[in-house]
């Protein structure tokens, strides 16, 4: 009877210790440590470039120029540049970026749309003030297949006087902006609506 409130004392500092250790696993001395499971920043670069292998080329520039800025802008993590003056076709022209809520929201209504379109209508994005790995990974959870372009400095916006993001513009072919949209399209019907009404083109 003597040894019982020994044992008890015992079996509570076990308890206490296990308890202390909740959530972590002992090391044995000589074993190395646990290898921890990748975090998500450690895997986003190859994510990205499989993203990026999935985004369409972007367009030829040599048309006539029209009413849009007078910048040549790098093709969103590839080698190709496009001069905006001169798309020389109708155009669904998107400024977006990935720390924009109201962009992310709104480039799979567009990326539905342009499946639908397919070469009917171009669309092209304008990655405005961000990070270019950043952007990829954003396109690729959206389902967005049309090319980029890279302005990080926010030229195409501060040229336009845009007052935010998002910003659709809808060019003719001939390169006049028939009407710029501020703010996030809300629905693919909304954004067909758009295209019929400024480019003349239906689906």
């Amino acid at each position: 009877m003597s040894h019982r409130p020994a044992r008890c004392l015992a079996a509570m500092g076990v308890a206490l210790a296990l308890a202390a250790g909740c959530g972590t696993q002992p090391r044995v001395s000589g074993q190395p440590a646990p290898v921890a499971a990748p975090t998500a920043a450690a895997t986003e670069k190859p994510k990205a470039l499989v993203i990026q292998g999935r985004q369409q080329p972007c367009p030829p520039s040599d048309r006539a120029k029209g009413e849009l800025p007078d910048l040549t802008l790098p093709c969103l993590g590839g080698s190709t540049t496009v001069h905006l003056a001169r798309l020389g076709q109708p155009t669904v022209l998107n400024l977006w970026a990935s720390w924009c809520r109201e962009c992310a929201a709104e480039l799979p209504v567009l990326a539905a749309v342009q499946h639908a379109m397919r070469d009917r209508v171009l669309f092209l994005g304008v990655d405005t003030a961000d990070r270019a790995d950043t952007a990829r990974q954003t396109l690729g959870d959206a389902g967005v297949t049309y090319a980029s372009v890279y302005d990080r400095a926010g030229a195409v916006q501060a040229r336009l006087g845009l007052p935010g993001l998002p910003a659709t513009l809808f060019v003719r072919a001939d390169g006049t902006v028939a009407y710029t949209k501020i703010g996030a399209v809300s629905s693919t019907a909304e954004l067909r609506d758009l295209i019929r009404l400024h480019l003349g083109v239906s689906v």
